[in-house]
C-alpha cells in the first residue's frame, strides 16, 4: 500500500472548533472531465492557466510538465512540454509574465515523501516556437516545496511555500537568488503531524497573501509589503476552518470566495470571505474529484467562470478505502453559485 494512503487516514483530530468550522451541505455544481489520463498512478499536482486559455499541469508522480491544449473543446490535446530529469515531481507553477511560468520541484522516496536538499526552481518559457527549460535556482535548505504565487508588482518574484519547514521563501528569478520571506506559527504543522504538511496552497489577492494549512485544516491572510514580507503591524487572520481531514492548493474568484481541494476529502469546498463553508462538488464515496489537488479559473471570455480543477485520482486517500483512477482534469461550472 503507498505509504501516503496511510498517512492520510492517520491525520489527527483537532478538538478546537475555530470560526467558520462547519461546512453546510452540497450544491453539486455542473461539472464535467475535460481530459484524463490513461494510466494510473498518475498524479496531477497543480495548474496554471494560459492567456489564451490552454492548460499546463504538473505532475507529482513523474518530473512532468505537461500542455492541455483547447480544453473547451471535445478533444483537447495533451503535450508534454519537458520532463526534469533530475527531480522525480514537481509542484507549484506561477506565471510571472505573459506565457512566461515558473515550476518547483525535487526529488521524492515515494510520492509526496521528499527528500530534504533536493527543492530547486526552473522557469519555462512558452514564448517561443519551442519551450525553453531554464533552471533558476537550487534551495538546499528546503525541504518540500510546494505551493507557489508571483508577486503581482514584482515580475521578478515569486513566493515558494515550503509546507514542511512552514515558511516562505523569496525567489528572485532574474538573481538567481532566493530568501526567507515569512516565517509565522500559522504556517507551521504540529510535532505530532503525521503527513509532514503545514503550509501548502498560496496566492496574493488585493494585497493580501492567503494560504492554506494542511495540518490544522485552516485558511488564512496576512497583508504584505512590496518586498514580499508581512507589513509592519499587519496580523495574521483566519478566513476558514472547513471540517475537513485535509486542505490542498486552492482559487480566489472575483467576489474574494476561496474554491478549496481537500485532495483525501474529495470534496471541492468553497469559502466565503466571511468564512461560510459550501461543499460545491464531491465527496468521500465518488470520483467525481476524487483526490483533488488544485484548481484554477478560466482566462478567456467563453470559460472565465470555469473552475478548472485537478485530481491525483484518489491515489492519497483511496475511495471506500480501495478504490482509484488516474489523474484528471474536471471543469466546474461556477455561473450559477452563490452564497
Amino acid at each position: 500500500m503507498h505509504p501516503l494512503r496511510i498517512l492520510f487516514s492517520l491525520i489527527p483530530v483537532i478538538s478546537a472548533t475555530p470560526l467558520g468550522r462547519k461546512v453546510e451541505s452540497g450544491v453539486s455544481l455542473p461539472s464535467h472531465v475535460v481530459y484524463q489520463f490513461p494510466d494510473s498512478p498518475s498524479w496531477i499536482e497543480n495548474i496554471a492557466v494560459r492567456q489564451n486559455g490552454d492548460l499546463l499541469l504538473t505532475m507529482l508522480s513523474t518530473p512532468e510538465l505537461f500542455l492541455l491544449r483547447n480544453p473547451r473543446t471535445k478533444s483537447p490535446e495533451l503535450k508534454l512540454v519537458h520532463s526534469f530529469n533530475t527531480l522525480t515531481g514537481l509542484l507549484g507553477i506561477a506565471e510571472t509574465t505573459p506565457d512566461v511560468f515558473i515550476t518547483a520541484g525535487g526529488n521524492f522516496s515515494n510520492i509526496a515523501v521528499p527528500i530534504p536538499g533536493t527543492s530547486s526552481v526552473w522557469e519555462v518559457n512558452l514564448r517561443g516556437k519551442n519551450p525553453k527549460v531554464c533552471k533558476v535556482v537550487d534551495i538546499p535548505e528546503a525541504v518540500f516545496v510546494n505551493g507557489m504565487t508571483t508577486l503581482p508588482w514584482d515580475k521578478n518574484s515569486v513566493l515558494v511555500a515550503d509546507s514542511t519547514l512552514g515558511k516562505i521563501f523569496k525567489v528572485n528569478i532574474r538573481a538567481k537568488t532566493y530568501e526567507l520571506a515569512i516565517d509565522v506559527p500559522e504556517m507551521h504543522m504540529g510535532s505530532d503531524a503525521v503527513v509532514p504538511i503545514g503550509i501548502n496552497g498560496i496566492t496574493i489577492h488585493k494585497g493580501y497573501l492567503y494560504w492554506t494549512n494542511s495540518y490544522y485544516r485552516k485558511i488564512y491572510k496576512v497583508q504584505i509589503n512590496k518586498t514580499g514580507g508581512i507589513a509592519t503591524g499587519a496580523k495574521v487572520q483566519t478566513v476558514g476552518s472547513p471540517d475537513v481531514d485535509f486542505l490542498d492548493d486552492f482559487a480566489l474568484d472575483n467576489n474574494g470566495n476561496i474554491w478549496a481541494t481537500t485532495n483525501g476529502d474529495d470534496e471541492l469546498l468553497v469559502v466565503s470571505p466571511q468564512g461560510k463553508v459550501v461543499v460545491a462538488l464531491g465527496s468521500s464515496t465518488e470520483l467525481t474529484v476524487a483526490g483533488d489537488t488544485a484548481a484554477a479559473f478560466g482566462r478567456t471570455k467563453g470559460d472565465e467562470k470555469t473552475l478548472y480543477v485537478v485530481t491525483d485520482g484518489a491515489l492519497a486517500a483511496p475511495i471506500n478505502g480501495t478504490i482509484t483512477e488516474a489523474g484528471k482534469v474536471v471543469a466546474v461550472d461556477t455561473r450559477e453559485f452563490n452564497f
